[in-house]
């Protein structure tokens, strides 16, 4: 029986238990791509293209012969032949890259926010981090917005659920990775203000601001706004609005009054 397999993508390529791992770089290029693409039946031809295409047809085909050949020594039975085609069986794999594929489609709830959780935190860096590859560039921009997009949804989660020290996690793994993402700024400075920590919000304008300068913005003026309020700027305001409304209900009061003095008048005068 084939032992349960865990495959890791995104950071450094690993398959768990180790000898599971073909032993060529060419082999191990045809498993990801064919893990990267395992929702479709793969044309051995377009493979081999996409794997090697600087190389000779004859070459192209010869690669992915003994690619093949060496996956199904490491992985009995994974990557299947059936004609011109390849096709990967999903059965008893863990895949990271499927992992995030399937958690980005689902709403993040209470009873699987530790489940995504814990994965954001497994995880450690993009998409086969160290393969220069030309075929790993567009699977690689397409996994780093999976990513951030599945962080962003922990971390809103995470601030309705009032988990302020996941929120300030996940919304540093953002920046981490897109240091002048400016929603998360604002996200995080409200974070702090949520916590009492006006000096931690005023950092974290500052370090918005300085990321923005480095694409010649400015912070918005809801960053601004944030900002203002961490400072304590904006108390004065409030305090004025609160007697304007006060001053507001006074003068319905006043209203209301002359109302019933004028009704009690026309009835006094009325033949």
């Amino acid at each position: 029986m084939m032992p349960n397999i865990q495959v890791r993508l995104m950071g450094s390529y690993s398959i768990v238990p180790t000898p599971c791992t073909p032993e060529s770089k060419k082999a191990q290029s045809l498993l990801a791509h064919a893990i990267l693409n395992a929702d479709r039946l793969l044309d051995r031809d377009a493979v081999a293209t996409s794997l090697w295409g600087e190389c000779s047809p004859e070459m192209r085909r010869g690669y992915l012969r003994k690619a093949l050949h060496q996956v199904n020594k490491a992985l009995p039975g994974w990557l299947e032949s059936h004609g011109e085609h390849l096709l990967l069986q999903k059965d008893h794999a863990e895949v990271d890259v499927w992992m995030l594929q399937d958690l980005c489609k689902k709403n993040i709830q209470d009873s699987n926010y530790l489940q995504v959780k814990d994965f954001l935190m497994s995880l450690q860096g993009g998409l086969l981090s160290g393969w220069e590859e030309e075929w790993c560039w567009f699977e690689r921009e397409r996994h780093h917005h999976l990513w951030i997009g599945l962080l962003e949804k922990a971390l809103d989660c995470a601030v309705q659920m009032r988990h302020l020290e996941d929120a300030l996690q996940f919304g540093t793994r953002i920046l981490h990775l897109e240091p002048a993402h400016e929603p998360t700024h604002q996200t995080l400075i409200h974070v702090h203000l949520m916590r009492g920590d006006r000096a931690g919000a005023m950092k974290q304008y500052q370090r918005c601001r300085q990321a923005l300068q480095e694409w010649d913005l400015e912070p918005a003026p809801q960053t601004t706004g944030l900002f203002r309020e961490a400072r304590g700027e904006t108390t004065a305001p409030r305090d004025v609005l609160s007697r304007l409304t006060d001053l507001y209900q006074h003068m319905l009061k006043l209203q209301e009054d002359t109302q019933q003095q004028l009704r009690q008048i026309e009835r006094l005068i009325q033949p």
